[in-house]
Formats: C-alpha cells, sequence, structure tokens
C-alpha cells in the first residue's frame, strides 16, 4: 500500500501546513512528502495507529444581506481517516493530507487549490485542516461556506 510519506529531499512535493480557520497563517510547517510503498506488517501498523484517531468535519454557511444576518448554520460529524489521508513520518501515523479548494482572494496561488496537511502536533490546539472555502462579500451581501478538519484522538477504556 503507498501512503504520503514525510521526507527529507527537497526535489519531492511541497505541501503546506493548513492555516488555522478563519487565520491565513499555520501551526505547521512545510514539509515534503512523497508517496512510500509500504508492505502489510508497515501498513497495518500505520493503520491500527491512524485508527486511534477521528476526523471532525465542521461546516459552517452563512449567508448575510442588505447588512443582516440572514441565516447561519453549522454541523458537526466525524469519521474514520481514509488510506488516502494518511500522512506518514518516520514510519509511524503522524497526520492527515487532503487536497484543499478554496476560492477567495490571496496573493498566494498554492493558497487555493493543492495539497495540506495537519500533524498530531497540533490535535491538542485544535488546529484545523480548512479542506473548502466558497465566498463572496459585497457591499450589501456576503455568504461563505467552509468546512474544517480536526484530528480527535478516540479514547479507549480500559
Amino acid at each position: 500500500m503507498k501512503l504520503f510519506t514525510v521526507s527529507k529531499l527537497e526535489t519531492d512535493k511541497m505541501v503546506s501546513g493548513s492555516p488555522q480557520y478563519p487565520m491565513w497563517t499555520s501551526k505547521e510547517p512545510d514539509i515534503y512528502v512523497s508517496e512510500i510503498e509500504y508492505n502489510n506488517d508497515e501498513y497495518n501498523k500505520i493503520r491500527a495507529e491512524a485508527n486511534r484517531w477521528r476526523i471532525d468535519l465542521n461546516s459552517y454557511q452563512d449567508d448575510d444581506r442588505g447588512y443582516e444576518q440572514q441565516s447561519s448554520h453549522s454541523n458537526s460529524r466525524n469519521r474514520p481517516i481514509n488510506d488516502e489521508e494518511i500522512l506518514v513520518k518516520d514510519g509511524s501515523f503522524f497526520g492527515i493530507i487532503t487536497l484543499v479548494n478554496r476560492s477567495f482572494y490571496s496573493k498566494s496561488p498554492t493558497f487555493h487549490k493543492g495539497c495540506e496537511y495537519i500533524s498530531i502536533n497540533t490535535a491538542h490546539m485544535k488546529h484545523g485542516l480548512w479542506k473548502y472555502h466558497y465566498g463572496h462579500s459585497s457591499d450589501n451581501n456576503s455568504s461563505s461556506d467552509d468546512e474544517i478538519y480536526y484530528l480527535h484522538p478516540l479514547f479507549e477504556k480500559k
């Protein structure tokens, strides 16, 4: 099984840490990754580590017309981490990586689309992966639609 793996080679794909919602900065450094093939034993170990975590998906929708908020909706759910989202470092589960899609103005062309990640290092800070944003704003109306992934550890009862 091939999994995204943190690399020390600057010739591999550079991946940014996801900006913290609603900020445009990240608590994660930029990293290099490559897809590495793992044998069954290695994969099963990494998969077992990833299974101790869940992705909390938080969705937010706001719609303002005529200087008054017309509607606001939020939704929260969780799900297991998919294989293609697993990020590995030093042979262990390290975080999640995914494609992002954001639609607003930024000076950075990589801010809108590309791969980003968050690691288990920032999970306790509720630093999410800002996966999706669509929004617009004008003098008399605005709307936004956001989806943020958070890593959440499962706690096993003994």
